[in-house]
């Protein structure tokens, strides 16, 4: 029931239409109009110093990399918890995110449009000024830790 596998063709057409329109990725409303995820990841917001992922009532299968992002927050001190997030959500917090396997964590740059699904833009440099940065080192340092490279 959790896996991630079934109807794919909504994400790659969100994507898509996000790519002509000449963002990155786009993020996906449900039908009570919070934020899931992103067309091939999650989302976590940075609002007031502390981590907030779309609750599980969103509709979003739970990612191993966001979990993992949760995890070493929390080794840092900072705060992690789950909610109902809105676009209003996403336009005032400090900082977005999109956590996959794949990229690990992606900041995003930029929001555009107010239609479902919403186009983002991540950013193009990682920057160590970026407020995500001791997060994105400690992450990419447990990635190291529990999956070694074999010679």
């Amino acid at each position: 029931r959790d896996a991630k596998v079934g109807q794919y063709l909504p994400y790659l057409l969100a994507r898509e239409e996000a790519r002509a329109a000449g963002a990155d990725d786009a993020l996906l409303l449900n039908y009570a109009g919070h934020v899931a995820e992103a067309s091939t990841s999650n989302v976590i917001l940075v609002i007031d110093g502390a981590l907030v992922t779309p609750d599980a009532s969103s509709g979003a299968l739970p990612g191993i990399t966001a979990a993992a992002v949760v995890e070493v927050a929390r080794d840092l001190g900072i705060r992690a918890g789950e909610a109902a997030v809105t676009l209003e959500h996403v336009l005032h917090a400090s900082a977005v995110l999109l956590t996959s396997s794949v990229v690990g964590i992606r900041e995003v740059e930029a929001i555009e449009g107010g239609d479902a699904p919403t186009r983002v833009r991540w950013e193009r440099a990682d920057t160590p000024a970026s407020p995500v940065a001791r997060l994105r080192e400690a992450y990419e340092m447990l990635v190291l830790r529990e999956c070694p490279s074999t010679p």
